[in-house]
């Protein structure tokens, strides 16, 4: 929807704002369940979850206030200018996401147990990820700066590969303070190239493929992530940290270069552009 009524020029501004202004939201609900476990320690789980069912009923009730006119394509993408020949790109983009999220999937969902493991506390944790949305928050006003001087795809590659390869740092060291600066640092990087890539893969696709390219490489990024975490509660299970952290690092890292394999052409192409 959002592709449809902007250019590419502007895109990945308008993605990061959006983004930013979803973080911003997520971080409130944090601050929100940080209090909740503080005030209630006993049972906050019963109201964190009424909480939350509520906001999300509220959102749904939104949406019925959201009117816009059918999209009418008759424009071409600038990556992929011919009609229903996007099937090669989506494929791509899915096989690289794929990647990525099989990665971050072994230890991603399992991290707060982790914490926990090294000493962390359920509010200290709950800390970690505000600060976390906090540095996204950031990271994301430098997306559109990142992509005008490196070009779409290098800044992709940069930024994902900061945000996936310190994974394998955080079980070497047993400090709860510097683990946790690492996972920010690394959230913050991965998240900042999100509006990049949404605004590359909207060009890649041809217009009224959009939805359904973004359908299936989403598929292929929450299956194998989803499968993943059996996998790392495995390895959590039986005390192999190491293994699983090292894991999801290199094959998270998979997905830049992948990305960066199949589009780098982009950048080249797109220099007069930007310039």
């Amino acid at each position: 929807m959002v592709a449809s009524r902007t250019n590419k020029e502007e895109r990945t501004k308008i993605y990061s704002y959006l983004t930013m202004i979803a973080i911003i939201m997520a971080m409130s609900g944090s601050f929100l369940s940080s209090y909740i476990i503080k005030a209630f320690p006993k049972n906050y789980y019963y109201y964190l979850f009424d909480i939350a069912i509520a906001l999300s009923l509220f959102s749904i009730i939104l949406l019925f206030f959201i009117s816009e006119k059918p999209d009418k394509f008759n424009y071409k993408a600038d990556f992929m200018p011919k009609k229903k020949k996007s099937a090669k790109n989506i494929s791509k983009v899915a096989i690289a996401g794929l990647f990525g999220s099989l990665g971050l999937g072994i230890v991603l969902p399992l991290l707060p147990l982790y914490f926990k493991h090294i000493g962390a506390n359920d509010y200290e944790i709950s800390i970690i990820y505000d600060l976390s949305y906090m540095a996204t928050s950031i990271a994301l006003l430098l997306s559109n700066k990142l992509q005008h001087v490196f070009g779409y795809i290098k800044s992709i590659l940069i930024l994902r590969s900061i945000g996936s390869l310190p994974l394998f740092l955080i079980p070497l060291i047993h400090s709860i303070v510097i683990d946790a600066g690492i996972y920010i640092l690394r959230t913050a990087f991965y998240q900042a190239a999100l509006p990049i890539r949404q605004n590359v893969s909207m060009e890649l696709y041809s217009p009224e493929e959009r939805s359904r390219g973004s359908s299936i490489t989403g598929i292929a990024r929450r299956l194998p992530y989803g499968a993943a975490t059996t996998i790392g509660s495995i390895l959590f299970q039986i005390g192999m940290y190491f293994i699983a952290f090292f894991a999801a690092s290199i094959i998270s890292f998979l997905d830049p270069i992948l990305y960066y394999l199949f589009f780098k052409e982009i950048d080249n192409k797109n220099k007069l552009i930007l310039n």
